[in-house]
């Protein structure tokens, strides 16, 4: 039996990266994880890879960035300063003169990614010479993984986002990778599923080794200073929404963190809004920070609230936090203070494995089925949108996922 001889192909590789992320705190590539850089982890990696012509490390034209180019020279790798809004055309200058016909593309805090499944998902390229741009599913744990794609492939997705409303366009540029699996019928998009699963000891083994980059309780916010607009999925989960949310209505913003949200809501759409949160030190700097706007100390499972009192319940990344014994409580709560025909947004990662979270502080993350059938216990499910790395879409798959709830009468 003669076997098939796939040719071996060239890869460059480029590696998005910045000081400060989307929400303008501290990326995560320039922790430490035992005393060597996230990103350092990830060129590691990549470079165990065959057939590498290049690593390049693109980052935003800023000045702090700079720090970049002693990581560079260190570990024998390129850097490129480019536009830091438009993403799309960073890549597309940093590969300008490159000869490799393909790219891997990944975050610099994605220290864990697994070499193995990427070599295996080269071989669908290899295989396959039609096919453009290669990733795992939507809701496979993004940290573990890169997206494969012809370098040719760039073009055509910018050609495609400027045929895309105005409104998008900019959302699109920051996140052009986001764009094509949200159209995959644009282009030709294999989806590798021979996924591997992960045994219990390795995930409880990264998840002790994540904890020097994730502090353990974090409460995220956003540093207006260093943030970038177009692309913060934090303040988009609270765009996104704002379209169910009307001028008169009562809001509660529950588990609000440092008010980011909160703030937002309260600047575009309503001043009728309460944030609330279980901790106590970040509702004192919420008070501080935005004097204007009414925060309270409250427990999720069992607030002080009023019953009927809300016309609109926002809880963004909550679901994720709350112990499993909780859940239902949680729930329960948030259907008790809604008014009759009330909404309830939230928002949580979708991960079809997520027993035992990468983040040490997330108690599980729920496929899109758990998600669904918890929340049908209590509230009609109106619609879930799947987010692909932070820009919403109709399909439900995604790596997070927000659901439009009713309350239920009975």
């Amino acid at each position: 039996m003669s076997s098939i001889k796939h040719d071996k192909i060239e890869f460059d590789c480029i590696i998005q990266a910045n000081r400060f992320g989307w929400d303008g705190t501290e990326d995560y590539c320039v922790k430490k994880i035992d005393n060597k850089y996230v990103i350092e982890y990830v060129i590691e990696k990549l470079k165990k890879i065959e057939n590498i012509n290049k690593i390049i490390i693109t980052v935003a034209d800023i000045e702090k960035n700079k720090f970049f180019l002693d990581i560079a020279s260190k570990n024998n790798v390129k850097c490129y300063f480019g536009s830091a809004d438009n993403v799309l055309e960073r890549f597309i200058c940093a590969l300008k003169d490159s000869k490799s016909k393909y790219v891997i593309k990944t975050l610099g805090q994605n220290c864990f990614i697994d070499v193995n499944l990427l070599k295996s998902m080269i071989k669908i390229i290899e295989a396959n010479k039609n096919v453009e741009f290669v990733c795992t599913p939507d809701d496979f744990e993004t940290k573990f993984t890169a997206e494969i794609f012809k370098s040719n492939l760039l073009l055509n997705i910018k050609k495609c986002i400027y045929n895309e409303d105005k409104e998008k366009i900019k959302n699109y540029l920051a996140r052009p990778m986001s764009f094509v699996k949200a159209n995959k019928d644009k282009f030709n998009v294999e989806i590798y599923k021979n996924i591997p699963k992960y045994n219990k000891e390795y995930l409880i083994n990264i998840r002790e080794k994540a904890k020097q980059i994730y502090e353990e309780g974090q409460t995220t916010g956003i540093n207006y200073k260093n943030q970038i607009e177009n692309g913060n999925f934090f303040l988009e989960r609270y765009r996104f929404s704002g379209k169910f949310i009307k001028k008169q209505d009562c809001v509660l913003d529950i588990a609000c963190g440092s008010g980011y949200g909160t703030k937002y809501i309260f600047d575009k759409i309503t001043q009728n809004i309460i944030g609330a949160d279980l901790n106590e030190r970040v509702i004192q700097y919420d008070k501080e920070n935005y004097s204007n706007i009414e925060f309270q100390v409250q427990d999720a499972t069992k607030t002080t609230f009023s019953e009927n009192q809300f016309d609109v319940v926002l809880s963004m990344e909550t679901f994720e936090h709350i112990p499993l014994d909780l859940i239902d409580n949680y729930l329960h709560e948030i259907k008790r203070i809604l008014k009759n025909n009330g909404i309830f947004i939230c928002t949580t990662p979708q991960n079809d494995n997520g027993d035992i979270p990468l983040v040490p502080w997330h108690i599980k993350e729920y496929s899109l089925k758990e998600f669904k059938e918890i929340l049908s216990k209590y509230f009609y499910l109106e619609k879930v949108y799947g987010s692909k790395n932070g820009i919403y879409t109709d399909d439900e798959k995604g790596n997070g996922m927000m659901a439009i709830c009713r309350k239920k009468l009975y």
